[in-house]
């Protein structure tokens, strides 16, 4: 696979990995060769989306392929702030850290003692599923994490914005509005959408013929969560950035962002 340069990063290890957080949405992981935390970081975010935290990735799966292919600790999205609380990386934003301080966390390799290795302020995920803090600078391997969605700040209306999506179809992939056969993964998608700049992004939820359906053909199994008559003209779904509904039902002439999925012809 192609990657895009990066200023004094060699990096060259591919993998593999995949965890599915549904039929439709999927999260990739790569292991990278070594570089420092802050470059590791940088390269994720310029190659991919972030660095792996614990709301990306299942760590436990990962840390079970570090043992199996015999690899010792990799870097991931854990670091100490200048409160010397550890925190993981805001893969929403893209810059910080977030959440509750985990330094008294058991999934430490060593308990962690407040003015102890100063320096070691970046956190590694070992092969026995065990945190452990590390110098930064220190070159190691690291995991970014990719998904298969495309979220598009485009304006276009629902109909427009599926033309979109289908129109960056290859002979290799087939391109579609996103669909989710469940809700569980919303909260991933609002992470995703967190620059949107309209209050509710199109997903392939339609209404036609007294009954809902995915742009893609498949099953809405969210069904008693619809309306059975719609209002008229709110036939299509959308998502909002800010959580406040599950779906968000509205008229279809409506102009907003949009996010797409991708997946392999065949599949």
């Amino acid at each position: 696979m192609e990657k895009k340069s990066s200023p004094g990063l060699i990096l060259c290890c591919f993998l593999a990995t995949v965890f599915h957080l549904e039929a439709k949405l999927e999260i990739t992981v790569y292991l990278e060769d070594t570089a420092s935390w802050d470059d590791a970081r940088q390269y994720c975010q310029y190659n991919y989306i972030d660095m792996v935290s614990w709301n990306t990735v299942n760590l436990d799966n990962l840390a079970n392929w570090l043992k199996k292919n015999e690899i010792n600790d990799v870097w991931i999205g854990l670091h100490q702030d200048l409160d010397l609380a550890w925190r993981w990386i805001d893969v929403r934003t893209g810059v910080g850290l977030t959440g509750d301080d985990v330094s008294q966390s058991n999934k430490w390799l060593q308990q962690l003692v407040v003015g102890q290795l100063l320096d070691a302020k970046c956190g590694t995920l070992t092969k026995t599923n065990k945190w452990e803090n590390k110098v930064c600078s220190s070159d190691r391997p690291f995991v970014c994490y990719g998904d298969n969605l495309l979220f598009i700040t485009e304006k276009k209306t629902w109909e427009d914005a599926l033309n979109h999506c289908r129109s960056l179809s290859t002979s290799y992939f087939k391109y579609d509005l996103l669909s989710l056969s469940t809700s569980q993964s919303l909260g991933y998608i609002r992470d995703r959408i967190y620059k949107a700049t309209t209050d509710q992004v199109w997903t392939g939820l339609r209404f036609l013929g007294e009954d809902w359906f995915w742009s893609d053909g498949s099953t809405v199994n969210q069904q008693d969560m619809l309306p059975k008559c719609p209002a008229q003209w709110k036939f299509c779904g959308a998502v909002s950035k800010n959580g406040i509904d599950e779906w968000m039902i509205v008229d279809c002439s409506e102009r907003k962002n949009f996010i797409c999925s991708r997946t392999k012809v065949g599949d």
